[in-house]
């Protein structure tokens, strides 16, 4: 009988230390595992904030020679963010300017129109996921619903201004490119300035698309 419980107690504290190994090892398994998930997510930090300082070289070079060949005052991108999809599968959240070139004398609005909500543009939003480009003249007002937009432009000085879609993989629109202009512009000078601006598009959104 003696020889059993001696057996029982030294089992007992056998399973007893095996047990408390078990606990120390998976908590500092624990604590490395999520010293090496923070160590990648500043790496990937820390990756994608190069490749946009590269990217952003590059699609600066294209803005502005896009400004030239369009004669216009102002060029920019908005990127759609916040990265939850509406039920129309179209991106949902807000959008902010991310790239902005001007003409000599022309003032900057990039840092004003920062983490705008989509939803009070959702025309905006829905004619750009419909169409290649759309244009916007503050002097031909012949789309009511259209016109609700306009006296914003008014207001920031803009009588025509011309964007086309940045689209995805699966041709969802992910924010656009645009330019600006301060005067009303002829049926030759808009068709060129679409041209322009359509392979502009392309190539930012390819551009872009390389952070997915």
């Amino acid at each position: 009988m003696e020889e059993i419980l001696r057996y029982i107690s030294t089992q007992g504290l056998a399973l007893f230390l095996i047990a408390l190994i078990v606990y120390f090892g998976i908590q500092f398994l624990n604590i490395y595992l999520e010293k090496f998930k923070k160590r990648h997510e500043v790496k990937q930090h820390d990756r994608l904030t190069d490749l946009r300082q590269q990217l952003g070289k590059e699609i600066k070079l294209i803005l502005d020679n896009m400004l030239l060949r369009t004669h216009g005052i102002r060029a920019y991108v908005f990127e759609f963010h916040n990265g939850v999809m509406s039920m129309g599968g179209l991106p949902f959240g807000k959008m902010s300017c991310t790239y902005e070139v001007l003409e000599k004398n022309t003032s900057s609005e990039m840092y004003d129109r920062q983490n705008l909500s989509l939803f009070l543009y959702s025309t905006l939003i829905d004619s750009l996921h419909e169409n290649r480009y759309i244009v916007a003249d503050t002097m031909n007002r012949t789309d009511i619903e259209s016109s609700l937009g306009y006296e914003t432009l008014v207001k920031r000085g803009i009588i025509t201004t011309i964007r086309a879609g940045l689209r995805d993989k699966n041709n969802r629109v992910f924010g656009f490119v645009g330019v600006d202009y301060d005067v009303s512009q002829s049926d030759e000078n808009i068709d060129t300035a679409i041209s322009i601006i359509g392979d502009t598009s392309v190539k930012v959104g390819t551009l872009l698309s390389i952070e997915d």
